[in-house]
């Protein structure tokens, strides 16, 4: 499950950059948000899956209904952005952190050396929970997104060109810092 996710999730990010290249149009949006639910449903089932397996009392497959619910009426609330802000808010953060959980509930049992790298993928799957859970897209005119594209990349200084000019080139930006705004 957590391979498939992998799998998909990484079909979503080549076509959000073909969406870049190319454009984009509603219909090919609309393939692309269902593509990238699709993945955060494969991470929240995953570590649903492994909880029941560790023993831990979880909802069954009917808890998807409600989730479904709730990205519905983001995108009542403010189209295709809405609903994706509600898919990452319910279904992306839930997933990656719950898988981050399970991982860890496995390190308790694994040898020494297995236990550095489950908690590397612990804390990757906590960081791609903050990533791509609580940073969405921006919704106008509507606060329901927490953590927008553009908070990120102010809050981190980095704004996309100069970050990339500043990396090719190996040096910090005018500023002196890598990525910031001259």
């Amino acid at each position: 499950m957590l391979a498939a996710f992998g799998f998909v999730h990484g079909a979503s990010e080549w076509l959000d950059l073909l969406a870049l290249i190319a454009g984009d149009t509603p219909a090919f949006a609309m393939a692309r948000f269902c593509t990238m639910t699709g993945s955060f449903v494969l991470l929240f089932e995953f570590a649903r899956l492994e909880a029941v397996r560790l023993g831990f009392k979880m909802p069954g497959r009917w808890i998807y209904a409600p989730m479904m619910v709730f990205v519905a009426w983001g995108a009542h609330l403010a189209g295709l952005n809405g609903a994706s802000t509600f898919a990452r808010y319910a279904i992306a953060l839930t997933g990656a952190l719950g898988t981050g959980a399970v991982l860890a509930c496995h390190a308790r049992d694994a040898l020494p050396a297995e236990k550095r790298w489950i908690a590397s993928a612990v804390i990757g799957f906590v960081l791609y929970a903050l990533a791509a859970g609580v940073v969405v897209p921006p919704v106008a005119g509507w606060a329901g997104d927490v953590i927008d594209y553009a908070d990120f990349s102010g809050f981190t200084a980095c704004r996309s060109s100069s970050c990339a000019d500043s990396w090719r080139a190996g040096s910090p930006s005018r500023s002196g810092a890598i990525g910031a705004s001259a």
